[in-house]
């Protein structure tokens, strides 16, 4: 069996605290999103942890991530679902608060700003993409209006 991260990523994670089997869930979320299993996953596994840093990346720039659910407060009024319809739910922010981590339903991975970006088919994926600014092919961006 494959190890889950690289060790690149899994050395950031760890750095940052994280540890397999971790399962930490915040205690502060966002009163206008509903949690649904997918996030609550994701926020036991890395809530709290403030993951990597911004500088040079591979394909663009490698960014931080807080999880911190709470920091998506108040975003609900812009985005709250992806084109599909699938909920989304925010994990905390990235890049030093320049725009938000989310997860869907189905545990696919957007960043959000002014549009929101698949950053991954699964959260493990978005976190290589975001962590070391790697390019996943093929990933589909939509733009939000009505900001």
């Amino acid at each position: 069996m494959w190890p889950r991260f690289s060790e690149e990523i899994e050395a950031i994670l760890r750095e940052a605290g994280w540890h397999p089997g971790r399962s930490a869930f915040p205690a502060a979320l966002p009163a206008d999103y509903t949690l649904f299993p997918s996030a609550r996953e994701a926020l036991e596994e890395f809530g709290g942890l403030h993951v990597g840093t911004c500088g040079m990346g591979t394909d663009f720039a490698r960014s931080d991530i807080l999880f911190a659910p709470d920091l998506g407060e108040g975003l609900a009024r812009h985005i709250s679902q992806t084109p599909e319809g699938r909920r989304i739910y925010p994990l905390g922010e990235v890049q030093h608060g320049h725009s938000y981590l989310f997860i869907d339903e189905a545990g696919v991975p957007y960043l959000y700003s002014v549009e929101l970006t698949k950053c991954g088919d699964s959260l493990d994926e978005g976190l290589i993409s975001t962590l070391l600014g790697i390019r996943i092919s093929g990933l589909n961006r939509w733009t939000i209006t009505g900001l």
